[in-house]
């Protein structure tokens, strides 16, 4: 719900998202706003209609033989449809300006992070984000196979909770980059700022933020619905303070450099 309202907000500043990358929640937001292509306002309603009890439930259902797991869909909400929608949808088509996605996860068998992308995908769309989202002790590892490769895929953010290392790998081309953190604890907050601040060093021509959302001390699968809606404006929140404080920074610029400045704050023949 975070990055929902981190979305929503850029997306009415004008932002255009050219690619989206996620692990976890943040896979199933980029597989079903750009590989699916619903908007921004059916993915938050979709978020905020899901409950612990169908997450649990789920949990429970899924180790059943699929006759029986039929018969208790309708305890899990939204969950069977939504899985229903990812296995009839692809990476074929981007929706929405979206150039490229990457879902995110980890396969315990080549110990490794997986990326899977659009434009060569390694994985079905549904595969993909099932093991993205396979969060451990709640679900088991997501088993499938693709191009005869065998795969264990877990939650990618077992591994590394911010991949936004990912989006400096080929096919992604990033002219900036916004991270969005929504760690629980200060100690997993500061590994994800050293992140970007390793990065920030190491690509200085890219510029890179991060939003961090008030997510400290916060809940991940057990919660009330009431949760939902302040994570959501929590997100809001953070993007709106990034937003003043970067028009803030850019002004200041504009007031100490001489020359001619457009709408976005570039200097007429100079860097943006």
């Amino acid at each position: 719900m975070a990055h929902i309202g981190v979305l929503e907000v850029l997306h009415d500043a004008g932002f255009h998202v050219a690619e989206l990358i996620g692990t976890s929640v943040g896979a199933l937001i980029a597989s079903f706003h750009g590989a699916i292509g619903r908007d921004l306002s059916w993915v938050r309603e979709a978020g905020l209609g899901l409950r612990s009890t169908h997450l649990l439930t789920w949990a429970l259902i899924r180790r059943l033989p699929p006759a029986t797991r039929r018969r208790y869909h309708r305890l899990a909400g939204g969950i069977p449809q939504h899985i229903e929608d990812l296995e009839q949808g692809s990476f074929d088509t981007m929706h929405h300006r979206l150039a490229r996605i990457g879902i995110v996860s980890y396969d315990l068998i080549s110990q490794r992070q997986i990326v899977c992308h659009n434009e060569r995908p390694c994985l079905s769309l549904v595969d993909a984000v099932r093991g993205a989202v396979a969060v451990p002790g709640l679900f088991q590892p997501w088993k499938c196979e693709s191009g005869g490769v065998r795969y264990e895929l877990l939650d990618g953010g077992t591994r590394e909770r911010l991949p936004v290392d990912a989006v400096f790998e080929p096919p992604f081309q990033p002219a900036q980059v916004i991270a969005v953190d929504i760690s629980t604890s200060a100690d997993h907050r500061r590994e994800s700022l050293d992140r970007v601040a390793a990065l920030r060093a190491r690509y200085p021509h890219v510029p890179i933020d991060c939003i961090c959302v008030d997510t400290l001390r916060g809940r991940s699968v057990v919660y009330r619905h009431s949760h939902s809606m302040r994570l959501l404006e929590a997100g809001r929140r953070a993007a709106r303070e990034y937003l003043s404080r970067t028009v803030a920074e850019r002004d200041l610029t504009c007031r100490s450099t001489p020359g001619r400045y457009d709408v976005a704050g570039a200097a007429a023949g100079g860097r943006p």
